[in-house]
């Protein structure tokens, strides 16, 4: 059971990392959001990370989507490996129609259709909040807790990213 919790704590652990490293590629001369984009998302430090040097509130809304993506398809690998049950269920479900939800919202990015896009990053976000209530319904504890919690910041970062397209 112990190894059970490392095992989570490290694939949380590499999936975080991996997220917020991508970003530092290009080396620490360059500054972290030199535009200021991030300047009044609710966290500051968080968007500096996922945007990294980006300026254009277009491309780091399409960066930090394509990277919720990826995450959530991480989520849904950490979950199946969890074990059945009807929250891991729920879960994997929810994991698998946000990613289809933020590939619907590219389209409607792409296709400048704002609100289609803000309804899809708003049901990405109701989906891993979702996964949550899943096991809090039943009085137990989410091993994904702290995924979810990750996901839910990333895409809570991406509606505000959204607030700076005109």
């Amino acid at each position: 059971m112990a190894f059970r919790h490392y095992n989570f704590f490290s694939l949380v652990f590499l999936a975080t990392t991996t997220i917020l490293l991508a970003g530092h590629s290009h080396g620490s001369a360059v500054e972290l959001d030199p535009n200021g984009l991030c300047q009044n998302a609710d966290n500051k430090q968080f968007c500096r990370e996922i945007v990294y040097n980006l300026t254009d509130p277009h491309d780091a809304l399409v960066s930090s989507i394509h990277k919720l993506v990826y995450a959530s398809k991480n989520a849904k690998k950490l979950a199946l490996k969890q074990g059945s049950s009807e929250e891991i269920d729920v879960c994997i479900e929810n994991f698998e129609e946000s990613v289809d939800n933020l590939k619907s919202g590219l389209k409607g990015l792409e296709d400048h259709d704002l609100p289609t896009l803000n309804i899809n990053l708003s049901a990405a976000l109701t989906n891993y909040v979702t996964c949550d209530d899943a096991f809090s319904e039943f009085g137990k504890t989410n091993p994904l807790a702290k995924t979810d919690a990750l996901l839910e910041e990333m895409a809570s970062n991406c509606l505000y990213l959204l607030t700076l397209i005109h």
